[in-house]
């Protein structure tokens, strides 16, 4: 059995939909139970064959029960954005998501919005989305903040929540700004491990980087962690800017295209999504 809160990301999204049939778990096991427990009344024959069911049927059902639950408590140990969503949350896209495009749904934007982000078809629809649905993951952040105190970061917290309220104002360049001034302080507060932060945010020697640490991260380490990384793409002085958020560019160039309304909504979206973990562990 694995560990109950980490199953293989291959097969996370098959947890979700196991424990989808699990709310009346303990109904469930006790009738079944029950059943095999008693001495069949019927014909000698059928009592022969079901005495017989039942020996075979109560280990079998006590390793079920250990599965469904299990499944039950990986479901419990997502942030209630992503449990909402249910079965239909799809662990390894959303994985996929933050790390390629640094795009945060620990703990906010609404069920609603991130089932719209993992169906989306592309970086292009994902990136639209950002910008048409601004003023809902502005709300979803502020409340999900509004309820976070994370040991230590409680002045990134506030630097979230004043970049939100710039970008609610229009003022894309401050509000981009502040957000990355809070992720960065997040990120260096929270990866205490040099290994970890210096892949996660990609700084240092490129030779000197071993990625291969993301391989050991626990599943909803991944849906938190892999984010950061995906706003953290290689960027060094003489690259051409990105348009695409960057960390790294919004900290070291003072150039028009990196900074956004789109830009500004991920800043504080990955930012939100960090911090919301914190606040978990």
């Amino acid at each position: 059995m694995p560990d109950l809160n980490d199953p293989p990301r291959e097969l996370a999204s098959t947890y979700l939909k196991f424990a989808g049939f699990w709310p009346a778990g303990p109904k469930l096991q006790r009738a079944l139970l029950d059943f095999t427990s008693r001495q069949p009344v019927l014909s000698t024959g059928a009592a022969a064959w079901m005495k017989s069911f039942a020996r075979a049927f109560v280990p079998m059902s006590h390793n079920l029960f250990r599965g469904l639950n299990a499944a039950a408590m990986f479901a419990q140990s997502l942030p209630a954005n992503l449990r909402e969503v249910g079965s239909d949350l799809k662990i390894m896209e959303i994985i996929e998501i933050g790390r390629e495009e640094g795009i945060g749904l620990y703990g906010a934007p609404r069920a609603s919005l991130v089932r719209r982000l993992q169906n989306a078809p592309d970086v292009a629809a994902r990136r639209r989305l950002l910008g048409t649905e601004a003023r809902n993951i502005f709300d979803d952040c502020d409340a999900v903040l509004e309820q976070t105190t994370p040991p230590k970061l409680g002045f990134a917290v506030v630097m979230v929540r004043d970049a939100i309220a710039a970008a609610r104002d229009g003022h894309w360049i401050s509000a981009q700004a502040g957000a990355t001034a809070a992720l960065d302080g997040a990120a260096r507060t929270v990866l205490a491990d040099k290994r970890i932060r210096e892949a996660v945010t990609r700084t240092g020697r490129i030779t000197r980087r071993d990625e291969t640490v993301f391989d050991e991260f626990k599943v909803i380490q991944a849906i938190a962690l892999m984010p950061v990384y995906g706003a953290h793409p290689n960027y060094r002085y003489d690259d051409i800017v990105p348009s695409n958020y960057s960390r790294h560019a919004t900290a070291h160039s003072a150039a028009r295209r990196q900074f956004s309304k789109r830009n500004t909504v991920q800043a504080i979206l990955v930012t939100t999504s960090l911090l919301a973990w914190v606040d978990d562990l």
